[in-house]
């Protein structure tokens, strides 16, 4: 039949949003709704309200809860694919337990006082410090045991540190080295015979024509002390290129060390008819052997002036912990670049092909890393990345 009366009353919230409408009525054959009536419907409304609004705060918890187990379920399977640890630390700095993945040598470093306690700590307050991620390698020169520390901050303040010893890859790092190490010294063995034999001709040539020719000694004694002298610098070359590469770091600026370099270089650009451009990024202090570093910059500077024709430009720029050498001359093939490090190759008429393995070497000391970059008709660009956090001892090899 036809409504004879009505009471439509919103459901509202605690917030003060309406959530749905509460709808009641009466056929025309029926009394009116009293007031009286309505002030119940309204308690009615009102609790059906508070009733709805509890019932979506139970569902929206009981996905939350959901998605908070799943989220925990793929954190705990991603911890245990992790081959290190996992800390996490509060705004305070404090260690935080309850959450985190501690192994047990990992947590007794951090509660003994371990040298490694400190690098955990430098590194995740220079996290939080700068907000950005931070990193550092730990060499505990006791155990001679290698970690890599990577820390990234949090909103609250605190950081997640990972932890992952890298004994294992460092050791077979300088296994590689010394392979191949190895492998460029029995190069070195068969290579110092053709070299030593040139200057051994004109000594004994020299030789057989002061005995047929007694009169000619005083000419051939010069070609005879000449060769000698050659073979006595070719001695000197090979041996020091057989010794492992000794560093006596002492803490200085890169910038600093290449700008010497730069500073002897410069006029015999000038008398070349070349550029020498040169940009420091970065003058802050690192661990090197600032001789033997600047002794690879010499090296790789002259490479580039003697790679470069008339007016063109070397530029060398220079970072906390690298610099960069760039020419703008013929450049290199592929089959040259590979074999650019290898012992006694060389493209120069004049060289003994020892000067970038040696430069190499020096690097490789400082735990450090050279790359080059060349093609034919583009340049060629040596790159030069040494270890900005590492404080080596004298006699590092």
């Amino acid at each position: 039949g036809s409504i004879g009366s009505s009471l439509v009353l919103p459901l509202i919230d605690q917030s003060g949003k309406a959530i749905g409408v509460l709808n009641l009525s009466r056929p025309t054959d029926s009394k009116v709704f009293s007031r009286a009536e309505l002030r119940q419907a309204e308690l009615v409304a009102g609790q059906i309200a508070m009733a709805v609004s509890n019932a979506r705060l139970v569902s929206n918890l009981t996905n939350s809860l959901e998605d908070a187990r799943k989220t925990k379920d793929t954190l705990q399977a991603i911890f245990k694919s992790l081959p290190g640890s996992i800390l996490i630390f509060s705004a305070n700095g404090d260690l935080n337990e309850a959450a985190s993945r501690v192994e047990a040598e990992c947590e007794a470093f951090i509660h003994s006082g371990h040298a490694i306690s400190g690098a955990l700590t430098e590194c995740q307050e220079e996290a939080k410090s700068s907000g950005s991620p931070a990193e550092q390698h730990f060499h505990d020169r006791d155990t001679d045991q290698f970690w890599h520390i990577q820390a990234v901050p949090l909103s609250g303040g605190g950081a997640v540190v990972t932890l992952n010893e890298t004994t294992a890859r460092e050791r077979d790092a300088r296994d590689t080295a010394r392979m191949r190490r190895l492998a460029e010294i029995g190069q070195m063995t068969a290579q110092i015979a053709h070299e030593i034999r040139n200057p051994l001709t004109g000594i004994r040539s020299a030789a057989q024509m002061i005995r047929q020719h007694p009169d000619v000694l005083p000419e051939f004694i010069g070609t005879i002390e000449q060769e000698a002298i050659r073979l006595n610098s070719l001695c000197d070359e090979f041996l020091a290129f057989a010794r492992p590469a000794t560093i006596a770091p002492e803490e200085c600026s890169l910038g600093k060390v290449i700008g010497e370099v730069l500073k002897i270089h410069a006029p015999i650009f000038n008398e070349n008819g070349l550029t020498l451009e040169s940009e420091v990024e970065d003058d802050g202090s690192i661990w090197i052997d600032p001789q033997k570093v600047g002794q690879v910059a010499h090296n790789l500077i002259r490479n580039a002036m003697e790679a470069s024709n008339p007016g063109d430009t070397v530029k060398v720029a220079v970072g906390l912990d690298w610099f960069r050498v760039e020419d703008s001359g013929d450049g290199m093939d592929e089959e040259t670049v590979a074999n650019l490090f290898s012992p006694f190759f060389t493209t120069k008429s004049n060289g003994n092909g020892l000067g970038l393995c040696a430069s190499r070497k020096i690097i490789e000391a400082h735990g450090g890393e050279i790359f080059v970059n060349s093609s034919p008709n583009s340049g060629t660009t040596f790159m030069v990345r040494l270890p900005s956090d590492r404080q080596l001892s004298d006699g590092d090899e």
